[in-house]
């Protein structure tokens, strides 16, 4: 694999070749200490001179399909376990499953949960400026890679992935995304998968085919002391951004941020006029009662034949875990609790799979 950076000195190199290189300096090797891995996942250092505009690993690339046996056609270069940027005692590790990583990178996937997301690229892909880290001089970037063991592209073999596959978000936060990623299942990026709103705001959005998201003078960046948001009228968005930026590192977050909004944009609407998938919208507000309900799939109708599971908390006379059809393309579902963000999701999946079955009968 190669690192190609604009300006900025490069100079890739392994950690047994740096201790061999400060040897010959006459110096005694470093150690990394600042969260130092204790799996043995292959790593690379790159050196490079901050600040730098763009940095692309570029590396070969294969498909699955023609060296595997596998139904994965896509074209796959390096597979990122893990990424993080050090100037001196300073580290910054980067989310992987962060939405900025677009240009030349696959959907985000889970092939051990211990590990977390990783990540391959196609072949040719560019570091996401936005998550550059604020130094200057000299900056290292270790790479944690791994091979190709599977694809989370291959049809789910866990038959709560299958399930799970069959639904998409529609909001009021991430509390689906969250169960599926329990589940390994990693569908392409959505706009609500990271995001929300209330419903109010959804059925508006759904109304006007969500004219106007994106645009300069209505997308705002909001730091909350630990993440950069993207708020928009309509939705609320995790950009995965977890260092605070200067001015300008800010402004490449939105130049980043709205273009991700657009191109999700276009891929709901076109989500719901497939209508390949039930929407999923579950709600913390005691209001959000059955005229809501029948309003959002009003709204959803308009696009095309989709259908709604709306979730809230059991009120009197509702079964905790429990799916009921109430009308057609409507279902709802009733918890005793949400179980952001760790679970059990016992209740969720009954849920699911009783609407699952419902819709099928229809």
């Amino acid at each position: 694999m190669t690192v190609i950076g604009n300006p900025g000195e490069i100079d890739a190199f392994t950690p047994s070749r740096e201790r061999r290189r400060q040897r010959q300096r006459g110096r005694r090797p470093d150690r990394y200490r600042a969260g130092q891995r204790s799996d043995r996942r292959p790593l690379i250092w790159f050196r490079l001179r901050f600040p730098a505009r763009e940095i692309r690993l570029v590396s070969g690339a294969g498909s699955p399909a023609h060296l595997k046996r596998s139904h994965d056609a896509r074209p796959l270069g390096v597979l990122l376990l893990g990424m993080r940027w050090t100037q001196r005692d300073i580290a910054i590790d980067v989310p992987i499953d962060s939405p900025s990583f677009m240009d030349g990178f696959h959907a985000a996937e889970i092939h051990n949960p211990q590990f977390g997301p990783v990540r391959w690229t196609t072949g040719d892909a560019a570091l996401p400026p936005v998550l550059f880290p604020p130094w200057r001089g000299e900056v290292l970037l270790h790479l944690w890679c791994g091979e190709w063991a599977g694809s989370a592209f291959e049809p789910p073999r866990d038959g709560n992935a299958a399930l799970l596959s069959e639904f998409e978000s529609l909001g009021e936060d991430c509390e689906f995304g969250l169960l599926q990623r329990h589940h390994l299942v990693e569908p392409a990026l959505s706009l609500f998968r990271w995001g929300g709103a209330p419903v109010a705001r959804l059925i508006e959005g759904l109304d006007n085919n969500f004219a106007g998201l994106a645009e300069p003078e209505s997308t705002e960046l909001v730091w909350d002391g630990t993440e950069y948001f993207l708020r928009t009228p309509f939705v609320t968005m995790h950009t995965q951004c977890l260092v605070e930026q200067d001015e300008a590192g800010q402004a490449e977050i939105l130049r980043c941020g709205r273009a991700t909004l657009r191109i999700l944009r276009r891929k709901l609407l076109n989500d719901l006029a497939d209508a390949r998938r039930i929407f999923v919208f579950k709600s913390h507000d005691p209001d959000f009662g059955r005229s809501e309900m029948y309003r959002l799939r009003t709204a959803l109708q308009r696009h095309g034949p989709a259908c709604v599971l709306c979730v809230t908390l059991a009120r009197v006379g509702h079964a905790v875990g429990r799916a009921e059809r109430l009308a057609r393309g409507l279902y709802g579902g009733y918890l005793d609790r949400f179980v952001i963000p760790h679970g059990p999701y016992d209740n969720w999946l009954r849920i699911y799979a009783e609407t699952l079955a419902l819709h099928r009968r229809r």
